[in-house]
């Protein structure tokens, strides 16, 4: 819980920093970039992470590795930051929550479609529209394909669930006539 505010504190400065809508996107972009580079390679989170390794050398690390990535000089003093005050080990957290506060500015909203089935482009093409007309934001769709899902499909979007699933249909029914029995 902790973790939570501390990385949205921190994406939120960074947001008031910089709110040029070009901006928002690449920083987004360079942030989701560099927290997935640390978080996939353990050697380097350890090394970046360990407040017992000279702060020194950790600046020349994240020196080489900005240097490799070349990101936009905000980015660059706010990973310097992160990693002075050792919460570099909330970037992937800050990394997200700053992609939400960077589409909250842009009027999007992420919707996690989960279906048993590869959805065809045209369905997915009018699901996305009709979501963008129900939230009046652009929706930026992601696929999910669960194979146990026999039928249907649920939605994840900005805290609700749609669950059109067979499965969950079935529930229903189950539970009405269960009502019947016991009624």
């Amino acid at each position: 819980m902790i973790g939570n505010v501390v990385s949205r504190r921190y994406a939120k400065a960074l947001l008031e920093i910089n709110k040029e809508p070009k901006d928002v996107d690449r920083i987004d972009k360079e942030l989701k970039n560099i927290a997935s580079l640390i978080e996939e390679n353990k050697g380097l989170r350890d090394l970046l992470y360990n407040p017992g390794i000279d702060l020194g050398f950790k600046k020349g690390i994240l020196a080489e590795i900005i240097e490799i990535i070349k990101v936009m000089p905000v980015v660059s003093r706010f990973l310097y930051l992160l990693l002075e005050k050792n919460r570099l080990n909330h970037i992937m957290a800050i990394s997200l929550i700053y992609g939400e506060l960077s589409n909250e500015i842009h009027n999007r909203v992420k919707a996690l479609i989960t279906s048993g089935y590869q959805i065809p482009e045209d369905s997915k093409k009018r699901l996305k529209e009709k979501l963008s007309k129900l939230t009046k934001k652009e929706v930026l769709l992601e696929e999910k394909i669960d194979p146990y899902l026999v039928g249907g499909i649920k939605i994840q979007m900005g805290g609700y669930i749609i669950d059109g699933s067979i499965k969950n249909q079935l529930g229903h029914i189950k539970e009405e006539l269960l009502k019947g029995v016991k009624g």
